[in-house]
């Protein structure tokens, strides 16, 4: 992600390809630095970096590679000069339609998620996060996400992730990426759902978000505390 001086410029979203994999990996670190609930669990970061871009380019490589056919991974590419730089990206649960081609069949379908090829590549002796922080996070948003699959019986999208480099942000990059989603979202009747930041909020109650609940991210006994903000988006059909 290079720095721009455009205040606008033109822009496409198009799908991640293998090409862009250290661009995001190097984009979404920069990003979520800004972000306090990030800085929380990655606590170690600045004294492990080494660890904090292995994983993470693991993360984006397993979702980029095709391998897990319930994401999608989108990037918005501005372009400058005679070069396009990749400027946010967003990463999608699309496991419902699945599902759904899975139950007219009358079969129950098993979603595939990467967090086992993570696992086997060691990120469990990652020395950059605070383990008792990370999770109580991870254990906040998986029972977030279970409680979205409760309501929707798994009939939902899922929007896990969403990035803007600092140097393109305030320029409705990640607005542009929302509005995919929830075209999508509306194409297929389905409910579009996330786990919001308070840095992120703002974003998404401004694209017709609408919350569902807030949970603190606390370890118990601690004073510090974040929260994290369950939020819907309502297909109009």
């Amino acid at each position: 992600m290079a720095i721009s001086s455009k205040s606008t410029a033109k822009s496409r979203i198009r799908d991640a390809e293998p090409k862009d994999i250290d661009t995001i990996t190097t984009g979404m670190i920069t990003s979520l630095s800004s972000d306090a609930m990030w800085r929380y669990r990655f606590a170690h970061r600045e004294r492990y970096p080494e660890d904090l871009l292995k994983y993470a380019r693991l993360y984006i490589e397993l979702l980029v590679s095709g391998s897990f056919a319930d994401y999608a991974t989108l990037i918005v590419e501005v372009e400058e000069g005679s070069s396009w730089n990749v400027a946010a990206f967003s990463i999608w649960d699309i496991s419902y339609e699945n599902k759904r081609v899975y139950a007219a069949k009358g079969e129950t379908y098993t979603s595939l998620a990467p967090y086992e090829a993570m696992e086997a590549a060691g990120v469990k002796t990652r020395k950059d996060t605070d383990p008792i922080y990370d999770a109580a996070f991870l254990k906040v948003m998986s029972d977030a996400r279970k409680d979205f699959t409760a309501m929707f019986e798994g009939n939902e999208m899922y929007l896990s992730l969403i990035c803007t480099h600092p140097d393109f942000r305030r320029r409705g990059y990640a607005t542009q990426l929302l509005k995919w989603g929830i075209e999508r979202a509306e194409r297929d009747n389905a409910p579009l759902v996330l786990v919001a930041s308070p840095m992120g909020e703002p974003t998404y109650l401004a694209t017709g978000f609408e919350e569902l609940g807030r949970v603190d991210v606390v370890v118990e006994g601690d004073y510090e505390k974040q929260e994290i903000v369950k939020m819907i988006y309502r297909p109009r059909k």
